[in-house]
This record gives structure tokens, C-alpha cells and sequence, in this order.
């Protein structure tokens, strides 16, 4: 069994397989996150961007620059007979652009939505708490698919 093992991972590395999600590959620690705005939801999305391409938060010249804009739009799903909603779903949109640094050209180009919900209770605390953890939620899955587009490219 151990003979087996060697051999499986011996023909791995012969065939140069690397690992995608490797926290100290070097070109995803390359890539500049611009600010995106001034607001929570904005700098909550930038920080999620960064810990995902440098989680190790290793020092390195930016050979790219990632611009990312958001919006979102909370949409009544549920509704009661009373004729209010009583869920809803946040549909948060993103479009990014990943440009070299050195020569200014577009490498990469995309869009990513995630969709969230959250309950309507009777408190109105409750209600703007799952509406922002909604959000943050949405934020981190787009985070992850605007990931997953530069782990392609670069």
C-alpha cells in the first residue's frame, strides 16, 4: 500500500501539477485591489478580495490591478396577504476589471452576481442585522467567483 501511495503522488509531481489553492503562489500575491468605495459593504469587499489573493499577506511588487465596482437591489419575494413582503433577496452584482500594472492593458474583464435572502421579522433590529449579514454574505460569494476568474488567467 505505501509502494502505491509513493508512486500516485511521484507521477504527480512529474506531471507538474501544483496545487490551485497554494496560500504562497506567487502571482495571485502580484494582484492590487483598488479601492472600491467609501462605504462598509465597500471596504468589507476589498478586505474579502485580499485575504482570498494573499492570505498570507506576503509582501510583493503589483504586477496587476484588480477594479471592482458593486450594486445591489433588495427584491420582495414573499408576500404576506397583508400584501408586505415577508422575505426578501439581495441580488449583488459586481463587474471588475483586471489590469498589468506595467503596461496599463486589460488582461481580464468580467462580471459576478451572488444571490442572498433574508426573513422579515417583527423587529426591526432583526431585520437590518440578516439584511446586512445577507449582504455579507453575497459579498463574500462574489468575492470567491471573482477569485476563482483570476486563478484562471494568471
Amino acid at each position: 500500500m505505501p509502494k502505491v501511495v509513493f508512486c500516485i503522488l511521484f507521477l504527480l509531481t512529474a506531471c507538474g501539477f501544483k496545487p490551485v489553492h497554494d496560500d504562497t503562489k506567487p502571482s495571485m500575491t502580484s494582484v492590487y485591489v483598488s479601492p472600491i468605495d467609501k462605504t462598509r459593504n465597500g471596504q468589507l469587499l476589498k478586505a474579502e478580495l485580499e485575504d482570498l489573493l494573499n492570505p498570507s499577506r506576503l509582501s510583493a511588487d503589483a504586477k496587476y490591478i484588480l477594479d471592482i465596482s458593486y450594486d445591489y437591489n433588495v427584491e420582495g419575494l414573499g408576500i404576506t396577504s397583508n400584501r408586505i413582503a415577508s422575505r426578501y433577496n439581495i441580488v449583488l452584482t459586481t463587474s471588475y476589471t483586471l489590469t498589468e500594472a506595467a503596461t496599463g492593458n486589460e488582461v481580464l474583464n468580467g462580471q459576478e452576481t451572488a444571490i442572498t435572502s433574508y426573513n422579515r421579522v417583527d423587529s426591526e433590529f432583526a431585520i437590518f442585522v440578516s439584511k446586512q449579514n445577507a449582504i455579507n454574505h453575497a459579498l463574500r460569494q462574489v468575492a470567491l467567483q471573482v477569485r476563482n476568474s483570476l486563478l484562471a488567467i494568471i
